[in-house]
């Protein structure tokens, strides 16, 4: 992959650098060594300059007689003091460089010329124009500037005779000069070593300085390269990364297209609506080859039953650079209609201008078509084809009050489907369906309602009374037609219930039609006097009682006693459910019972039960029953919640459950499974109000109780001869099988003495005890 930055780019900078400093270095040096010369006479020159105006100005001061001359002074004159100055500078300057003021003829002798120094006096002598020497010896630099005579010199140096007498007196030398002679020079001499040496430091300086930023220009190099190579290690990791993304998203888009063009119709036109491209399934769904589609637009393929309107709306949303989504119509090459859920999208180019339209389109036809389909199957009996209870509840909501609505049930249906099997039941019921569909006149429409029921329904034409006589006649004409189905001859009657002119039609013909079958008529028309609303009411206030109940805890056990007829003491108790309403009042089983089985709320009465009568009998030896219904039998969470307690109570041999011989058992198999499930935890099994049901000696012996409990319609009349048979032979039964028995309901002394005669084990009634929340003392 190509890198962001170029790494040999950097490699390449230092190695630059280094040879630049390099030759930087040996220029530098030559410089140095060349430059010495130029920079020592410039220097020479300054400092002879500086002499000269030092010189001249003292001159002009004894000149003017600013100072005067005379012994004390001398020593002030120029060359005098340029000697002692000179040796001075030189002890200071960092060059060791020597200043002085030289003669052949020197009358100081300190200011005599040396050979070098008289070598530059004999130069200008023998060239008079020049003015400076310069001369590179051996070890140092000599630089000298002519000293001439003046007319302001003639004074002290002309004629003897004419010069100052302390001057005559002091100096026998240095006479005789006419204007214009050499009379010395000023003599500059600068050592080469001390020069050298401050010039080799310069360039040890410049080459340290390069060094130091060549290592710094190094280091940051190395940064660069560090940090190059950890961006680009960064970039390309994101670019894998990206290009990765790229490449799933590209894959992804490609299987969308794939997906969408395989999917879906698809097609794409210009601005004109004309069409330039179409996938396989706009040519296999329009039956149009692509010739004959390319280069048309859509209307060869538009249904002419799609509005006009719509389409302006289609072309106004899309020209907006809106997406439409729509229903169209098409009318395929073989005049099939389909129905299309489209999308057309414009699509824009990078000045935000339509360039062409796409469009996707999904053949809802058939989805259409099972909508319809599942529509007429929500609103018709698929036995009977005819009008479901779905579409009477409509026809019904539709006529407000009006008309007139029978409502007709086979009776005893359950037998015959048992009898012939449902397979002769449906066809029977398809029968009557015909039947009754056959006989139906003007303005009275059939329905199939939930098992074997049917509907008549006649709207507000249909006087009551002809719809009532024309019901009757055809139960009658069914009640003599003996249907053969499957080489069967069946004959069936109907019981029908009709309302009219009301509200709540159905409820009211249901009321009517449950009368028919209480009372085994045929046919029973509705009146106020069959009103079971009162009934419903108190259905429904029993059932908010049990709710409050339940959720306030005003479940209550009343515990009443069973008294051992040859002990003669009471040995157990029996647990009976109350309810407390709102205002404490204690409301007797008689109103919510049954309310309970048929709300499904009685599970929670029973645990309720179970919980406190086993808090009750935890802490002492009586025995005590608690009862159970062929409903709570049947409900998994409650048998689970039974076992729980029962592992839970330490003394189950103390419990008995009594199940109820009047409720409908249907399934003896279950119940033995039951009870041989809870006789597995040492319980005893009781078998309540037996008498009053639809059981039978045979299974008292396959459910293996311990205890049958007589019901109260037999002991209330035990003084009666056929009853004392009847409890006789229960007795005697119980003995031979070795089950107690227990008698209820026992109000008077006189009862309990005969049921002890009879051989009756335990007795319960108000002789012994009411139900009372505290046990007897």
């Amino acid at each position: 992959m190509k890198r962001i930055f170029n790494k040999d780019l950097l490699y390449l900078i230092p190695v630059l650098f280094t040879i630049i400093a390099l030759i930087r270095t040996f220029t530098v040096y030559n410089d140095v060594i060349s430059q010495e010369y130029n920079f020592v006479k410039k220097q020479a020159e300054v400092l002879n300059d500086y002499m000269l105006v030092h010189r001249k100005y003292y001159q002009n001061l004894y000149i003017s007689h600013t100072i005067p001359l005379n012994a004390k002074t001398l020593k002030g004159l120029p060359a005098f003091s340029s000697s002692i100055i000179s040796r001075q500078f030189s002890e200071k300057n960092i060059f060791d460089i020597t200043v002085r003021t030289v003669s052949d003829r020197a009358r100081n002798l300190k200011n005599m010329a040396d050979l070098d120094e008289l070598e530059a006096i004999e130069y200008f002598k023998s060239e008079e124009n020049d003015e400076r020497y310069f001369a590179s010896k051996a070890d140092y630099y000599q630089f000298a500037h002519v000293l001439k005579i003046e007319e302001k010199c003639l004074k002290c140096h002309g004629k003897k005779e004419d010069a100052p007498l302390f001057i005559r007196e002091k100096y026998d030398l240095a006479y005789d000069y006419k204007l214009g002679d050499v009379r010395g020079a000023v003599s500059i001499k600068i050592p080469k070593a001390v020069l050298h040496s401050f010039f080799f430091k310069q360039f040890i300086y410049s080459v340290i300085y390069d060094f130091i930023l060549l290592t710094l220009l190094f280091i940051f190099i190395s940064y660069l390269l560090r940090r190059i190579k950890s961006i680009n290690q960064k970039l390309e990791f994101e670019v894998i990364n990206k290009t990765q993304e790229i490449s799933s998203q590209k894959a992804v888009l490609e299987s969308y297209i794939q997906a969408l063009d395989k999917t879906s119709i698809i097609s794409k036109s210009d601005m004109d609506g004309v069409i330039t491209y179409v996938n396989d399934a706009f040519v296999r769904q329009s039956g149009y080859s692509r010739d004959e589609l390319l280069g048309k637009t859509h209307r060869v393929v538009r249904h002419p039953d799609t509005p006009e309107a719509l389409i302006e709306k289609l072309w106004s949303t899309i020209q907006s650079k809106q997406v439409f989504t729509g229903i169209l119509y098409w009318l395929t090459k073989d005049h099939q209609r389909l129905t299309l859920r489209v999308s057309i999208v414009p699509v824009l180019n990078e000045k935000n201008e339509i360039i062409e339209y796409i469009a996707a389109r999904t053949d809802i036809t058939e989805l259409i078509q099972k909508k319809e389909e599942l529509n007429r199957a929500l609103l018709t009996d698929s036995l009977t084809s005819l009008p479901n209870r779905r579409q009477l509840l409509h026809i019904l909501e539709s006529h407000s009050a009006g008309g007139s609505l029978a409502l007709l049930n086979i009776d005893s249906f359950k037998e015959i489907n048992d009898f012939y099997g449902h397979m002769i039941g449906d066809k029977l019921l398809k029968e009557v369906a015909l039947m009754l569909n056959v006989m139906c006149v003007d303005n009275v429409e059939l329905f199939k309602l939930p098992s074997d029921e049917f509907a008549l329904f006649a709207d507000s034409s249909v006087h009551s009374k002809v719809f009532e006589n024309d019901v009757r006649y055809m139960i009658k004409l069914i009640g003599q037609q003996a249907f053969n189905i499957d080489s069967y001859s069946i004959y069936i009657s109907l019981s029908s219930g009709i309302a009219s002119q009301h509200d709540a039609l159905l409820i009211r013909a249901d009321m009517a039609l449950k009368k028919a079958k209480a009372e085994k008529k045929y046919l029973v028309v509705y009146d106020k006097n069959i009103d079971s609303s009162i009934e419903i009411s108190k259905n429904i206030d029993g059932i908010n009682l049990l709710k409050e109940a339940i959720k306030n805890d005003r479940i209550i056990a009343l515990y009443q006693p069973i008294y051992d007829l040859k002990k003669n003491r009471v040995c157990k108790y029996e647990a009976l459910v109350r309810i407390e309403d709102e205002h404490g009042y204690i409301q007797s089983p008689d109103t919510f019972l049954e309310i309970a089985k048929r709300s499904k709320l009685y599970s929670n009465i029973t645990r309720s039960v179970i919980e406190k009568s086993f808090e009750m009998f935890a802490n002492n030896s009586y025995e005590f029953s608690i009862n159970l219904s062929v409903q709570d039998l049947k409900d998994h969470e409650t048998v689970e919640f039974i076992k729980s307690k029962l592992m839970e109570f330490p003394q189950t041999e103390r419990i008995i459950f009594e199940i109820t011989e009047s409720d409908e058992i249907e399934d003896y198999g279950a119940m033995k499974v039951f009870i041989k499930t809870l006789k597995a935890y040492g319980v005893k099994i009781a078998i309540d109000d037996f008498g009053s049901g639809y059981a039978n000696f045979s299974h008292i012996l396959e459910l293996d109780v311990d205890f049958i409990k007589l019901d109260a319609s037999l002991i209330k009349d035990i003084e009666e001869r056929n009853s004392r048979i009847l409890v006789e032979g229960i007795i005697d039964f119980s003995k031979r099988l070795n089950i107690q028995t227990i008698a209820e309901y026992v109000e008077t002394e006189k009862s309990m003495e005969i049921l002890r005669s009879m051989g009756v084990d335990y007795i319960q009634g108000y002789l012994i005890g009411k139900p009372s929340i505290k046990l007897l003392q």
